[in-house]
């Protein structure tokens, strides 16, 4: 029993580890590719682990996340974004990271 705890807290916490905050920033390039029905973009002020981030249609929450990218860089409103590093957009050289969250500041 007490190994089944730990290795639940263990496994919590690599999975917490693997999402990181951009700080505070804003949208400056979109992109949409139907293809594989994916949306990127990229950030004033990327950090190294993420150069930019993604999501698709088939992530629960895409409506809402689509229109709060579209929202924050027509408003060039300031956001901070939360990145899974370890699930990148495989279309791209580039370090995009799939969307965990987008904070409004």
């Amino acid at each position: 029993m007490l190994k089944k705890i730990c290795l639940i807290l263990f496994s919590s916490s690599i999975l917490m580890a693997s999402v990181v905050s951009s700080g505070k920033s804003k949208i400056t390039e979109v992109y949409a590719y139907p293809s594989n029905e994916s949306v990127l973009f990229k950030i004033e002020n990327p950090i190294t682990e993420c150069t930019g981030y993604f999501f698709s249609k088939s992530d629960i929450g895409f409506e809402a996340n689509l229109s709060m990218a579209l929202s924050a860089y027509h408003s060039k409103n300031s956001l901070i974004v939360y990145g899974k590093t370890e699930i990148l957009f495989s279309g791209s050289g580039n370090k995009y990271c799939k969307i965990h969250a987008i904070q409004f500041l």
